[in-house]
């Protein structure tokens, strides 16, 4: 049996569909430009995720420490 999707998840996911088709229809650059900045976002938040959940191991410390250091200005 599926697992039941959250109301969120139901409303978020054509909403996607719509960007990501926007996007290709704008041409080969603009939807690449989505691929990558999605990429990225991704895994940024997973490293964030990763340290700031106690018990999960840092496989990348270097970049974790360095997006949870304060700013200095």
């Amino acid at each position: 049996m599926p697992r039941k999707r959250s109301r969120t998840s139901q409303l978020y996911r054509p909403a996607r569909l719509s960007n990501k088709r926007r996007a290709a229809s704008r041409g080969p650059g603009t939807y690449a430009k989505r691929v990558v900045r999605r990429k990225t976002y991704g895994k940024s938040m997973r490293s964030v995720r990763a340290c700031c959940q106690p018990g999960r191991h840092v496989r990348h410390a270097a970049l974790a420490t360095s997006i949870l250091k304060p700013c200095d200005g």
